[in-house]
């Protein structure tokens, strides 16, 4: 069975349109190959009361959390503040973290003020992740009942970047044994969705062990078929019907 997760996505200019949320995008695609699936993705408005109160809802529902925005140096980058209260834990200042940004303000010819400084804080018991684009750390919390939340910045390039170089690989060795959901891609040109769901409500179809999702645009639909263990035989005798009736 895949094991579910869930994205909390954090930032006010995400609800107002300034800026395009890829994060879903890019963490379903990273976790699907590993047999673990994104079920959720929320995005909320930056304030302690409400960043508490959706990671909480989403630890009470998952075992993978993954919170992305609010770890920047401002005023309201407030997420480090949240989880605390949340989680009952200090924050502290990771010596690792520090350390790092003081090399890359270096390389950059700068110097680290109090404020920069605060991207280097952690909740205690966190594991601190290495930012190769940024420099606020990722955090990796490991909570009871085997729950793990994983805590990353914003920006679409520290997010993807801290992904593929310290979080897939954790994940590929801490579920070293599950195995990606077997799915079957069908692509249909000149039918709207309605005609090709008569087609297949007619002969039955999909059966129940068999999973659809529909996406249409541009004249044409595209059905994903999945299954879950076990069901992989009757997968694919079902692609084959699909093709054979929408062809």
């Amino acid at each position: 069975m895949t094991v579910p997760a869930e994205l909390v996505s954090i930032g006010s200019e995400l609800l107002s349109g300034r800026t395009v949320n890829t994060h879903a995008q890019t963490l379903g695609a990273a976790l699907l190959p590993l047999g673990l699936r994104l079920e959720r993705d929320t995005t909320i408005p930056d304030g302690t009361a409400v960043i508490a109160e959706t990671v909480g809802d989403a630890l009470a529902r998952v075992p993978l959390v993954f919170v992305s925005g609010g770890l920047g140096p401002t005023a309201d980058d407030v997420t480090c503040e949240a989880l605390a209260s949340l989680l009952g834990r200090d924050i502290l200042e990771d010596p690792g973290a520090l350390e790092s940004m003081r090399r890359k303000y270096a390389q950059r010819g700068r110097a680290m003020n109090t404020v920069s400084r605060r991207q280097a804080r952690v909740l205690r018991g966190a594991a601190a992740v290495e930012n190769p684009r940024g420099m606020a750390p990722g955090q990796r919390i490991e909570l009871e009942g085997e729950r793990i939340l994983f805590v990353l910045p914003g920006p679409s390039r520290e997010f993807a970047a801290m992904l593929d170089q310290s979080i897939l690989p954790f994940l590929s060795e801490r579920y070293a044994g599950k195995s990606p959901r077997p799915v079957r891609i069908i692509h249909t040109e000149g039918l709207g969705e309605s005609e090709i769901v008569e087609r297949l409500e007619r002969e039955n179809l999909p059966p129940p062990e068999i999973q659809t999702a529909f996406y249409a645009g541009n004249g044409r639909v595209e059905i994903l078929l999945s299954c879950g263990p076990g069901d992989e035989s009757l997968l694919e005798a079902t692609a084959c019907r699909f093709r054979t009736l929408l062809s």
